[in-house]
Protein backbone atom coordinates (compact mmCIF):
# COMPACT_ATOMS: atom_id res chain seq x y z
CA UNK A 1 0.00 0.00 0.00
CA UNK A 2 1.34 3.55 -0.62
CA UNK A 3 0.65 6.39 1.26
CA UNK A 4 1.28 9.65 -0.45
CA UNK A 5 2.16 12.79 1.95
CA UNK A 6 0.75 16.11 0.83
CA UNK A 7 1.10 19.56 3.11
CA UNK A 8 -0.62 22.21 3.86
CA UNK A 9 0.43 25.61 2.29
CA UNK A 10 1.83 26.81 5.54
CA UNK A 11 4.00 23.67 6.32
CA UNK A 12 6.91 25.22 4.00
CA UNK A 13 6.81 28.66 5.39
CA UNK A 14 7.39 26.57 9.05
CA UNK A 15 9.91 25.11 7.79
CA UNK A 16 11.65 27.88 6.23
CA UNK A 17 11.12 30.27 9.19
CA UNK A 18 13.15 27.57 11.50
CA UNK A 19 15.54 26.87 8.53
CA UNK A 20 16.58 30.90 8.62
CA UNK A 21 16.54 31.34 12.28
CA UNK A 22 19.09 28.69 12.58
CA UNK A 23 20.96 29.99 9.57
CA UNK A 24 21.26 33.73 10.43
CA UNK A 25 19.85 34.41 14.34
CA UNK A 26 21.76 31.43 15.47
CA UNK A 27 25.11 31.71 12.62
CA UNK A 28 25.26 27.59 12.85
CA UNK A 29 24.63 27.33 8.58
CA UNK A 30 25.42 23.30 9.88
CA UNK A 31 22.45 23.69 12.42
CA UNK A 32 20.21 24.87 9.66
CA UNK A 33 21.10 21.97 7.85
CA UNK A 34 20.65 19.32 10.37
CA UNK A 35 17.35 20.42 10.97
CA UNK A 36 16.37 20.14 7.30
CA UNK A 37 17.80 16.51 8.20
CA UNK A 38 15.81 15.95 11.16
CA UNK A 39 12.43 17.07 9.25
CA UNK A 40 13.54 14.17 6.52
CA UNK A 41 13.99 12.14 9.21
CA UNK A 42 11.36 12.40 10.95
CA UNK A 43 8.75 12.01 7.57
CA UNK A 44 10.11 9.25 6.68
CA UNK A 45 9.39 7.80 10.01
CA UNK A 46 5.56 9.10 9.68
CA UNK A 47 5.41 7.66 6.31
CA UNK A 48 6.93 4.29 7.62
CA UNK A 49 4.48 4.01 10.48
CA UNK A 50 2.24 6.72 10.90
CA UNK A 51 0.25 5.35 13.77
CA UNK A 52 3.14 5.02 16.02
CA UNK A 53 2.78 8.92 16.72
CA UNK A 54 0.41 10.05 19.61
CA UNK A 55 -2.86 11.75 18.88
CA UNK A 56 -2.82 15.38 20.68
CA UNK A 57 -5.64 16.90 19.00
CA UNK A 58 -8.72 15.10 17.92
CA UNK A 59 -7.43 13.24 15.07
CA UNK A 60 -4.57 15.21 14.81
CA UNK A 61 -1.01 13.18 15.62
CA UNK A 62 2.77 14.90 16.93
CA UNK A 63 5.71 13.19 15.76
CA UNK A 64 8.88 14.96 17.24
CA UNK A 65 12.03 15.69 15.79
CA UNK A 66 15.15 14.04 17.25
CA UNK A 67 17.26 16.88 18.06
CA UNK A 68 15.19 20.14 18.02
CA UNK A 69 11.93 21.38 19.74
CA UNK A 70 9.90 21.01 16.98
CA UNK A 71 6.57 18.68 16.01
CA UNK A 72 5.39 17.76 13.01
CA UNK A 73 1.55 18.06 13.09
CA UNK A 74 -0.34 15.36 10.87
CA UNK A 75 -3.11 14.11 10.01
CA UNK A 76 -3.69 10.20 8.51
CA UNK A 77 -6.76 10.16 5.41
CA UNK A 78 -7.43 6.72 5.77
CA UNK A 79 -9.96 6.48 3.19
CA UNK A 80 -7.08 7.97 0.59
CA UNK A 81 -3.85 6.88 2.07
CA UNK A 82 -2.64 10.44 2.48
CA UNK A 83 -0.96 11.45 5.72
CA UNK A 84 -1.52 15.61 5.20
CA UNK A 85 1.01 17.34 7.53
CA UNK A 86 -0.86 20.43 9.07
CA UNK A 87 2.54 22.22 10.39
CA UNK A 88 6.03 21.90 11.65
CA UNK A 89 5.55 23.96 15.35
CA UNK A 90 7.95 24.52 17.48
CA UNK A 91 7.37 23.07 20.77
CA UNK A 92 7.62 26.62 22.83
CA UNK A 93 5.26 28.20 20.35
CA UNK A 94 0.88 27.31 20.35
CA UNK A 95 0.47 26.03 16.80
CA UNK A 96 -1.19 29.16 15.16
CA UNK A 97 -4.77 26.69 13.61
Amino acid sequence: MSITIQYAARVVDDIQLAFEYYYTQQNAPQAAEKFLDDIEDTLGAIRRNPYTFSIRYNDIRCAVLKTFPYLIHYQIQENSNTILIIAVANTHQKPLW
